[in-house]
């Protein structure tokens, strides 16, 4: 089992800055961690992945996508792997489809 952590998003960038809640719910990933996220999934092209699990959150699905694209698998949306409810970003989109990008 590998677990990743998602990359940077617009809520971790704004809280870093402040240490306060900026009241984003649900906040996407900024460019750097687009970068990230395409950058770990480089690092592991040479490792078997069998299946991508994330949670329903945005930043999460953007950084799966990634490995999606890398490992040609589908990926899953489990609402139990998440975050629970300490800040604004921990409200999620709802779990709608599997996503690979």
């Amino acid at each position: 089992m590998i677990l990743i952590r998602h990359g940077q998003s617009e809520f971790n960038l704004r809280f870093s800055r402040t240490g306060r809640d900026p009241g984003i719910e649900d906040p996407p990933l900024t460019p750097l961690g687009h970068a990230q996220a395409e950058e770990a999934a480089r690092t592991l092209a040479g490792v078997r992945v069998a299946r991508i699990i994330t949670s329903p959150y945005t930043r999460a699905l953007q950084t799966a996508a990634p490995f999606a694209r890398q490992f040609n698998l589908p990926v899953t949306i489990s609402p139990l792997v998440r975050e629970r409810y300490a800040y604004s970003c921990d409200v999620g989109s709802p779990v709608r489809r599997s996503r690979t990008g």
